[in-house]
C-alpha cells in the first residue's frame, strides 16, 4: 500500500517487453490483488504459486489495484468514524449500551466485519482528541504524577503534549524507532522494557495495541502499577474483567460513569 499510484504503469511504459505486475496483499494475508495483463505469463504463474499456498488472488488491471488500495484506506477511515460516533452514543446512554457489544453485533453481518479500529491510519487526531479528553477527566479527580504511554512513537508524536506538562511521562514502544524517538519531547523518557515503563505508574494510556498488551493478564497489569487506572483507545480488555481486577478502565463507548467512581 506504500507504492505510489501509477508507478507500475510507468514502469511498464518505460520498459517495453517487460511484464510488470502490481500486487497488493490484504492484512489477513490470505488474499491478494494482482494487476497486469490477464493473459500474461507471470500473472498466471504468480497466481498458481499463490494458490498452492492457499492464497486467493483476484486478477485485474494495475490501475485498478492502485485505486482499490486508495479507496480501502478511505473506507476504513469512514468506518472508524462511524464507530467513534456510535461510541459517543453509548457514552450518552451510560451503561445501557456498550460499543464492543454493538460492534460485535453489527460485525455478524459479513458486509461490516468484526474489526472497526483502523491501526494504520495516517491521522491519529480523532483518537488523540478522545485520549486527551479522558486524561483531563482523570486529572480533575485524582492526583496523577507518573503516566505511561503505550504504543508506537509515531502515534504519540501526534498527541498534544501540553496535557502532560508537569508529569513524569514514560513512553513504551514495542519496536522503538530511534529516528522518531529523537522527536519525542525532551522531558519524556522512552523505554524498551514494558515492566520498567509500567512500574509504579499512576496512569496507563494505550494508543496502539500489540500482542504484549493485548495478551497481558490484567492482574499482572494491576500489580505493576501504583494506581491501576487505564485509558485505552484500542479496547484491549473486556470491561467486566477490568472491573473484577479493580482496575479503573476507560475504553471508547464503555461505561461512561467510570470517572465518578468514589475510589478515584
Amino acid at each position: 500500500d506504500k507504492i505510489r499510484a501509477g508507478l507500475a504503469d510507468e514502469w511498464s511504459a518505460a520498459h517495453p517487453g517487460w511484464e510488470v505486475i502490481r500486487m497488493f496483499r490484504f492484512s489477513d494475508g490470505d488474499k491478494v490483488l494482482l494487476g497486469g495483463e490477464p493473459s500474461g505469463k507471470w500473472m498466471r504463474k504468480l497466481s498458481r504459486q499463490l494458490a498452492r499456498r492457499n492464497i486467493i488472488s483476484l486478477l485485474c488491471r494495475r490501475g485498478e489495484v492502485d485505486e482499490a488500495v486508495r479507496q480501502l484506506g478511505l473506507y476504513l477511515t469512514w468506518k472508524e468514524r462511524f464507530f467513534m460516533r456510535l461510541g459517543e452514543v453509548c457514552d450518552e446512554e451510560g451503561s445501557q449500551l456498550r460499543i464492543q457489544v454493538l460492534a460485535r453485533a453489527l460485525g455478524m453481518d459479513k458486509r461490516v466485519g468484526q474489526g472497526w479500529l483502523y491501526p494504520e491510519r495516517k491521522s491519529q487526531t480523532r483518537l488523540c482528541r478522545w485520549l486527551d479528553q479522558q486524561l483531563q477527566q482523570v486529572l480533575k479527580r485524582t492526583n496523577v504524577h507518573r503516566i505511561t504511554l503505550w504504543g508506537n512513537i509515531s502515534f504519540w508524536l501526534q498527541f498534544p503534549a501540553s496535557g502532560l506538562l508537569g508529569k513524569e511521562v514514560r513512553l513504551f514502544s514495542p519496536a522503538v524507532d530511534h529516528a522518531k524517538a529523537e522527536n519525542v519531547p525532551a522531558e519524556w523518557s522512552v523505554y524498551e522494557d514494558w515492566r520498567s515503563a509500567l512500574s509504579q505508574s499512576d496512569l496507563l494510556m494505550i494508543g496502539t495495541a500489540d500482542p504484549v498488551i493485548s495478551e497481558m493478564p490484567l492482574p499482572v497489569l494491576a500489580r505493576e502499577m501504583a494506581k491501576p487506572i487505564v485509558i485505552d483507545a484500542c479496547s484491549c480488555f473486556p470491561i467486566e474483567e477490568a472491573e473484577s481486577c479493580r482496575i479503573i478502565y476507560r475504553a471508547i463507548g464503555e461505561n461512561t460513569n467510570v470517572w465518578e467512581w468514589s475510589r478515584l
